[in-house]
């Protein structure tokens, strides 16, 4: 059997408090802003050029800084909520490929062009910095990864944003404290 002593007007206060906490609504609420936290962490890791955990995304051949040159995969991510939790998400076909890294090759030629020794169509690109640009082909180019999503763990710059955004919240549901709970 648990026992429990102490001022009762103030624990049945604290009680009170964390009854807020379990509610639909403010679940809701939390997952939101949790969701949003997540979406700002992932822009910020796109602007910085680095991954969840702070380490940068290798250099593009084009110049510039990665993944922002049309700006199509980081207006993208769309935070999705419910009260039991939240997703980013992207309708981007390409998000993978950046997420993960990619070996992406030439379409092979038919059975023709085999027999007469072609190695198909190349893959063709711009490198270079703006206004230098030049055209190169290649028929196999590796996408190196540059992770945009944390996976596994949230690493210290997302836990860190995370932890604060749940903690103002839980703070904002529970209201002003007396005595020992400030």
């Amino acid at each position: 059997m648990i026992s429990v002593k102490g001022p009762m007007p103030e624990l049945r206060e604290l009680a009170s408090r964390i009854e807020k906490l379990t509610g639909e609504a403010q679940r809701s609420v939390l997952t939101q802003r949790l969701a949003e936290e997540a979406r700002t962490q992932a822009l910020l890791g796109f602007e910085q050029s680095r991954d969840p955990y702070g380490e940068p995304w290798k250099p593009v051949a084009r110049g510039g800084q990665p993944l922002l040159d049309t700006g199509r995969l980081h207006n993208s991510l769309r935070p999705v909520s419910s009260p039991n939790g939240f997703t980013i998400s992207t309708n981007v076909k390409y998000a993978a490929t950046h997420q993960y890294g990619a070996t992406i090759k030439a379409k092979r030629p038919g059975i023709i062009g085999r027999a007469l020794g072609r190695k198909g169509k190349p893959l063709t690109f711009k490198v270079g910095p703006p206004g230098k640009q030049v055209w190169r082909s290649k028929y196999e180019v590796k996408i190196p990864r540059r992770q945009f999503m944390p996976e596994g763990r949230l690493g210290p710059i997302w836990t860190a944003a995370i932890f604060k955004v749940a903690d103002a919240t839980v703070r904002e549901f529970m209201g002003p404290t007396r005595g020992p709970l400030k």
